[in-house]
This record gives structure tokens, C-alpha cells and sequence, in this order.
């Protein structure tokens, strides 16, 4: 090299834009001086303080607003992200098997205009996605009608001229945005037809903007999303409890990112806010949803109106439950398999890393029904003096079930951890089962058959 001149030069190259480059050679001097920039999620980089990006900045994908894996209700980290732009994927829980449909789809699809249905018309929406259907109803009356100007002559709707009402029926590709409240009082059954290719999603905004519904709606079809919906049971006594029930010949519907909310001292009695069974129902999945405050939770569990969260009745096949936040309940957190029916009436249940605490009754209520996995769930708050009830139960009421596994729960604070009454083939691995109290028989984990122990 000549006297008096570096050997070597140093390039500064932005990860950003490989394109925008600097040399030290380019200063009398040879030096050359960077600052690092501030991170900035949604660029598709991992920087300083991100543990993902994704290149944007939404939540509920697995890489959050924030650039961190987002988790469930527990606290835990139940997503796999990597990459740059990370890519994530949903990690089940231990010993479920991974859900074939509804929890990493995004109605975003449609911004690929190769997966729009040609047959239907979208429009771009305030957050960059596109729906097809625009639904805005606002009942500042609160009397079951809609107060802005919305007609649902409008066959699809828009923000200057939406519809009131979700449509009854729906073809492959439609995303029904949702606006307002929708407080008719009366029962909506929709006829819902998407498929694997073209999925429909019926839909809130975001999670800090869902309607408000109240009403209940009974689903029958395929291959459909429902998502950040806010359901409000009103204080009015004999109001319905609103929810879902997923019924008929269906296939693949999924409830999702939504909040279920009740009255502590009004509810109907033997009914529930989530129901899933029919003549054929698969494929069904329940994710990270909050369902609480239906009736009063305190009271015996002799005298409870039986108001479960979930509800898993004959006809139902290839259920997943998983990530949700269930309390406070009148009732049963779930409720599986019905009293008396035949064992491959009602099939493989899978109920994940949920959080459930404080029922008039059980949080896991197994009746007749058969391969059923629970797994990784936390459960405590069934202790409540002299109620004989326990976090799961897996017992006889006219058949006995067939096949269960309860794999590494957490149990705590519950008058019995776990009861097997006249199961067959049950096995019960790595629970964590501790402060079991409140009973006269209180035990971590009790097994009998015919009521003898």
C-alpha cells in the first residue's frame, strides 16, 4: 500500500436497503461513523428488544404489534417464529395433534386477488384488508332496533350504506365486517358455505374494536371463521344467553379471538354459551376465546342452573378446545359427551392449555363419549366448602366412556383433582396436582367403579 494511506476500507451497508452503502474511503480522514438506528417493528427485521417481525404490526398471528410471540391466557408462548420476516406457526399443546384448520388463516388472503371469489366484490377496509359484506347497526336505545341509517336491502353493504344484519346466508370468499351492536333479541341461524380454498370470515375489526352482539346464532356449513365478535348477555331478566351453536351437517367452523360476557345473577337453566353437536359436526375449533360471568358461580353446586361454557354433544367428531380463558360459569367450564349415548356418538375431543377456574360445578365434565385428550391446561378454584365437585371428571351417567388421557395439567385449590368413574382405558401422566381440600373425601386424583372407590 502507499505510505501514509489505509491498507483496508471499511462499507457500511443498511440490512434494510442493501442498496444504500458507504465507504470510509470517501472522508479525507478514513473514518467513518455510523449511528445506530432505532428499532422499528413491522420492517421485517429482527432489531434491538424484538424476538420477531413479521413485517407488520398486527396481533393474533404470533408476532405481535410489539415485534414479541404472542401468548395465551396462561402466559404461555404458543407460537414458533422465525425467520426475518419471522414466520410463525401455532405450537399445540402435548399430545393434541395440530389443528388442520382456523387458527394461522387470515382473512388477509383475500388481499391475493387470485383467492377472491369472482362472483362477489371486494373493497379495501381502513386497516388494509378487504371485505366483501359491511355490517353497522347502533342501538343507542338499547330496544332491539338500529338507530343509524343501515338497511339490509343492501345486499352487501358499505360504510356510507351499511346493512343491519349479518347475512343468513353466504358464499364461498365472503368477509362480513362488523360495526355497532346488533341487539335483536331473536335467534339467527346462518347457512355458511365456504371451503378449504375460499374460507369465509365473519369478523370485527380488531380486538379493541368487536361489536356487540346479543343474540344467539345457530351455524350450520363449512370451512367458516368467526372472529374478534363481542357477545353481552343483557341484564333484562329472561334474556337468552348469547353464543353459538354449531349444529346440522358442518364441517370446519371456527370461534375465535371473541368475549363471551353474562350477568352474576341472572341465567337461564341446563343451557350453554358455546354448543357444538348435530347430525355431523367436524373439525370444530374453539380458540383463545374469554367466556365468564354467566349466573353466579358461588352457589352449591346442588342448586346451580347448570350453565356451562362449552358444551360437546352427540354428533360431534375431531373437537379442539384450546388456549381459552373460561370462568365464573354457573356451571361446567366444558361439558363433553352427553348421559347415555352410544360411545362413537360423540369422538376425540382435544382440550388444551386452557385456563378455567371458579364454577358452580367442574371444569372438565367427561360423560358418555370416547378419545378424549386433556393436556396442559391449569385449573383451580373448585374448592367451595362441602361441594363435591372436582376440576375433571371423567364419570359414568347411564354409559361409560372409553379412552382419556389427562397429560400435564396444573391442579390446585380444588375439593378433587381428578376423578375416573367407570372409564375404561383412562391414563393420568404428569399432573401437577396440589392444595386439594374442601371435601370430606377430598383426594389429587380418585378412581371407582359402581360409586365405590
Amino acid at each position: 500500500c502507499t505510505f501514509g494511506n489505509p491498507e483496508y476500507y471499511f462499507n457500511a451497508t443498511l440490512v434494510s436497503n442493501a442498496s444504500n452503502s458507504m465507504s470510509s474511503e470517501a472522508f479525507a480522514n478514513g473514518l467513518l461513523t455510523t449511528t445506530a438506528s432505532s428499532s422499528t417493528c413491522g420492517n421485517s427485521i429482527i432489531e434491538t428488544g424484538e424476538i420477531c417481525d413479521d413485517g407488520n404490526t398486527r396481533n393474533l398471528d404470533g408476532c405481535s404489534s410489539s415485534c414479541q410471540i404472542e401468548k395465551n391466557f396462561k402466559g404461555d408462548v404458543v407460537w414458533n417464529c422465525s425467520g426475518q420476516p419471522s414466520v410463525c406457526s401455532w405450537i399445540p399443546p402435548i399430545g393434541i395433534p395440530d389443528v388442520p384448520f382456523g387458527i394461522e388463516e387470515s382473512y388477509r388472503m383475500y388481499n391475493n386477488p387470485t383467492n377472491q371469489n369472482p362472483a362477489l366484490t371486494y373493497t379495501q377496509n381502513s386497516e388494509g384488508g378487504f371485505f366483501t359484506h359491511y355490517v353497522n347497526c347502533t342501538d343507542t336505545n338499547q330496544d332491539g332496533s338500529c338507530d343509524n341509517s343501515c338497511s339490509d336491502s343492501q345486499t352487501y353493504g358499505d360504510p356510507s350504506n351499511p346493512r343491519c344484519s349479518i347475512p343468513t346466508s353466504l358464499l364461498e370468499g365472503s368477509v362480513v365486517e362488523v360495526h355497532g351492536e346488533l341487539n335483536i333479541y331473536s335467534s339467527v341461524s346462518l347457512i355458511v358455505n365456504g371451503n378449504a380454498a375460499r374460507p369465509i370470515f365473519i369478523r370485527g375489526v380488531n380486538k379493541n374494536s368487536r361489536p356487540i352482539l346479543e343474540k344467539d346464532y345457530s351455524v350450520t356449513g363449512s370451512y367458516t371463521v368467526f372472529e374478534n365478535l363481542y357477545f353481552r348477555q343483557r341484564t333484562a331478566s329472561g334474556s337468552t344467553v348469547p353464543g353459538f351453536s354449531i349444529t346440522g351437517t358442518s364441517d370446519h367452523i371456527v370461534v375465535r379471538h371473541n368475549e363471551f360476557i353474562g350477568q352474576t345473577n341472572y341465567g337461564p337453566t341446563s343451557t350453554t354459551v358455546v354448543s357444538v353437536g348435530g347430525t355431523d359436526v367436524r373439525y370444530t375449533v374453539i380458540y383463545n376465546n374469554e367466556i365468564y360471568n354467566f349466573s353466579d358461580w358461588m352457589i352449591s353446586s346442588a342448586l346451580d342452573p347448570n350453565l356451562n361454557g362449552l358444551t360437546i354433544n352427540i354428533g360431534s367428531h375431531q373437537t379442539w378446545i384450546v388456549d381459552n380463558h373460561v370462568y365464573y360459569m354457573g356451571g361446567d367450564s366444558i361439558r363433553v359427551g352427553t348421559n347415555g349415548a352410544a360411545l362413537d356418538a360423540a369422538t376425540r375431543f382435544y382440550i388444551g392449555r386452557n385456563l378455567f377456574h371458579e364454577n358452580a360445578e367442574n371444569a372438565i365434565d367427561c360423560k358418555a363419549s370416547s378419545h378424549v385428550i386433556v393436556s396442559q391446561n391449569r385449573i383451580y378454584g373448585f374448592d367451595k366448602p362441602g361441594d363435591a365437585v372436582a376440576a375433571i371428571t371423567c364419570h359414568e351417567d347411564g354409559t361409560a366412556g372409553n379412552n382419556a388421557w389427562i397429560l400435564y395439567n396444573e391442579i390446585y385449590n380444588s375439593g378433587t383433582g381428578i376423578t375416573h368413574e367407570s372409564w375404561t382405558d383412562t391414563f393420568t401422566i404428569g399432573n401437577i396436582i396440589y392444595n386439594i381440600h374442601g371435601m370430606t373425601n377430598s383426594r389429587g386424583i380418585r378412581a371407582r367403579t359402581g360409586g365405590g372407590d
